[in-house]
């Protein structure tokens, strides 16, 4: 946690075997509210929560990172990024280099984008792939995005993405289009690490909470998605939700498969559960019946 934000917490325990429901809120800017239940005896839960403004927090952390490290810092640890007054780009020399910041591998960064559906972090991969490029347009790396599939097999008119997390309203995929993505990764030599960077069902990520009792719970690895609005009249509709991905069959079979719905009006937020179990629950008839 960092200055940049204080958490409330509203959480009350209730008895073993009790569903674990929480939600986040950000009623202040700064201020995140954690509300709802968590079963006793439970595992770790886990809630994602987008940065507002990413530039400004890295800054933050930044700046208490070096205090940490006993290096005096003298500006606010909170407030906006200053990018203006940076040196022009290129005009550092490399014997100014004073720190070096190295990444994850690969891998790490997929498994954290995958398990919890971290959009940025997805739309940052476009960027990357942009850059590979040569270009600093992050929608130049949406020429990569298509090509990458369509040489896993995905016909060219079955993906048509806007951006890098999938999460703008004028994407377009096909189910087809996705099971043979997830086939065609079969083949590559990065397959399998994609593979265990999914969600399990009913053990972690996104899927942790859904069917946590289920036979099929840890035999499925599938990446959720999802797109749900409302408007000023209070309907709320789920554009889609989909589950994508790779299924251990009671029978030993491995299967790729792809479940999607659309245009699903919602009575209230809380029944978007519902749509998430009951396509899990097909998952579950899946496994145990292939």
């Amino acid at each position: 946690m960092t200055a940049s934000y204080t958490v409330t917490d509203r959480v009350t325990t209730v008895p073993r075997g009790r569903a674990t429901t929480l939600n986040v809120t950000e009623p202040t800017p700064g201020q995140l509210v954690v509300a709802g239940q968590i079963a006793a005896g439970g595992g770790p839960a886990l809630r994602v929560w987008e940065v507002d403004h990413p530039a400004d927090f890295a800054r933050t952390a930044f700046i208490e990172a070096l205090r940490r490290a006993g290096v005096t810092v003298t500006a606010s640890a909170t407030g906006p990024n200053p990018a203006g007054l940076l040196p022009a780009r290129g005009s550092y020399q490399r014997s100014d280099l004073v720190a070096e910041h190295v990444s994850d591998p690969m891998s790490q960064y997929a498994k954290l984008i995958l398990k919890v559906s971290y959009n940025r972090g997805a739309d940052l991969m476009l960027c990357l792939a942009a850059a590979k490029l040569g270009s600093r347009n992050c929608l130049t790396g949406l020429k990569a995005e298509v090509k990458t599939a369509t040489d896993l097999g995905v016909p060219r008119n079955g993906v048509f993405p806007q951006d890098g997390a999938g999460s703008d309203d004028q994407g377009r995929s096909t189910p087809q289009a996705l099971a043979l993505l997830l086939r065609g990764l079969t083949h590559t030599s990065y397959g399998a690490t994609l593979k265990q960077s999914l969600p399990i069902l009913g053990r972690d990520g996104t899927l942790a909470d859904v069917l946590p009792n289920s036979p099929a719970a840890g035999h499925a690895q599938i990446k959720t998605g999802n797109r749900v609005v409302g408007n000023a009249a209070g309907q709320i509709m789920v554009l889609g939700n989909s589950l994508a991905g790779y299924i251990q069959t009671r029978s030993g079979r491995r299967v790729m498969v792809m479940i999607a719905v659309g245009n699903v009006p919602l009575k209230s937020a809380e029944g978007f559960l519902g749509v998430v179990n009951d396509q899990a629950k097909m998952i579950a008839a899946i496994q145990a019946d292939l």
